[in-house]
């Protein structure tokens, strides 16, 4: 699910992005569209990450219910592969995955971060896509045109939606 507009000014704090949501579930956020297994938000966001500022970074924020940290590391992991798949779809140019981290070219393109809460599992993808520090910290840009970008955030949410649901599905079915 995309958020833009008014409907973002929630998730942020004196206007930037600062974990917010791997400390709420998302579901306290939503009051229509709840998906009971688990919901991706996906949204463009100055962020602060400790000392850390990105001016304009994609956000994935993400939750599922009925699993431990485990579960939902392996889920986030898979999820990641995903989303360097589309990237390279979309762009032409290899994206792959290593300790769960997107890397183009050598250089990694996206931080993760989670934590449990309650009974939900909560976690973030950062995928800077303006970030002066990016020298710094070795961090690359997403490069995307506006095009691609939304492509990008539409199909990943819908991947996270197809992921759920199958291995919700596959959980229930009797493999004698």
């Amino acid at each position: 699910m995309i958020i833009e507009g008014e409907n973002l000014t929630p998730l942020l704090e004196n206007g930037s992005y600062n974990c917010k949501l791997l400390y709420k579930p998302i579901t306290s956020l939503l009051k229509d569209d709840l998906f009971p297994l688990g919901k991706l938000l996906a949204f463009q966001a100055p962020v602060t990450i400790g000392s850390v500022n990105i001016p304009k970074c994609l956000i994935f924020a993400g939750e599922l219910r009925v699993t431990n940290m485990f579960g939902m590391l392996s889920f986030q992991r898979y999820l990641v592969t995903q989303l360097g798949s589309i990237l390279t779809s979309i762009t032409s140019v290899d994206h792959y995955v290593e300790e769960g981290c997107i890397l183009r070219e050598q250089q990694q393109i996206s931080i993760n971060a989670h934590n449990s809460y309650k009974e939900a599992c909560l976690f973030n993808i950062f995928m800077p896509l303006d970030f002066e520090q990016s020298s710094t910290f070795g961090m690359g840009t997403l490069n995307l045109t506006e095009d691609q970008l939304k492509i990008f955030m539409n199909t990943s949410c819908d991947v996270f939606d197809v992921l759920a649901k199958q291995l919700f599905k596959d959980t229930c079915d009797d493999h004698i």
